[in-house]
């Protein structure tokens, strides 16, 4: 991707909407104000999603998975009839499904739906994929802090691997930054 390649290179990041769009957008929103360049996927199927996450090195380095879980897995609901939900159980997609599926080597993939962190999620998404990193929810918050933990989890993991690799771009300084600058040489980090 071009804007790798920037003098301040910025990361690719997948955001993946399979059924929570307010925090899907939310969350691309915010990767943007930290300089990332966003991609958002809106599988409309269980077979969309299971595509996508077999793309291998077609998927961003950061795939960050959006929507709902229960005990049996990524919630999709029904769907007419012309659409195969023969992998779902009652409507969810299980791990054991995603194993067969996930071909993503060396990503981060984060994800905000409820249920789906356990063994049986991590053992899907690593064993064919072996992906670097995986954070994924192990309860069901309620109430309206669920979404707001998500985010903020997802924000602080994103924020600190920005500062420990140096890989996202940085801000653009502020105007009385930019002021200094021209005035007394190099900007400093001073407001």
């Amino acid at each position: 991707m071009i804007d790798q390649k920037f003098m301040f290179p910025r990361v690719p990041v997948a955001v993946v909407d399979i059924g929570d769009t307010l925090e899907a957008l939310l969350i691309r929103s915010m990767l943007e104000s930290l300089g990332a360049v966003v991609t958002l996927h809106l599988p409309g199927t269980p077979e969309d999603f299971l595509t996508l996450i077999a793309g291998g090195e077609l998927v961003h380095q950061h795939l960050i998975i959006c929507g709902h879980g229960d005990e049996n897995g990524f919630v999709f609901g029904d769907h007419i009839a012309d659409i195969d939900t023969s992998m779902l159980v009652e409507g969810s997609l299980p791990p054991s499904v995603v194993a067969e599926h996930a071909r993503l080597d060396g990503k981060i993939v984060l994800s905000t739906c409820c249920e789906t962190g356990g063994k049986a999620f991590a053992d899907a998404m690593v064993e064919k994929g072996g992906q670097r990193s995986m954070s994924l929810p192990m309860a069901r918050p309620e109430g309206p802090m669920r979404r707001s933990s998500s985010i903020a989890s997802i924000m602080r993991f994103l924020r600190a691997s920005r500062r420990q690799r140096r890989r996202w771009s940085e801000p653009a300084p502020t105007t009385r930054q930019r002021q200094c600058s021209s005035a007394t040489g190099p900007a400093t980090d001073r407001p």
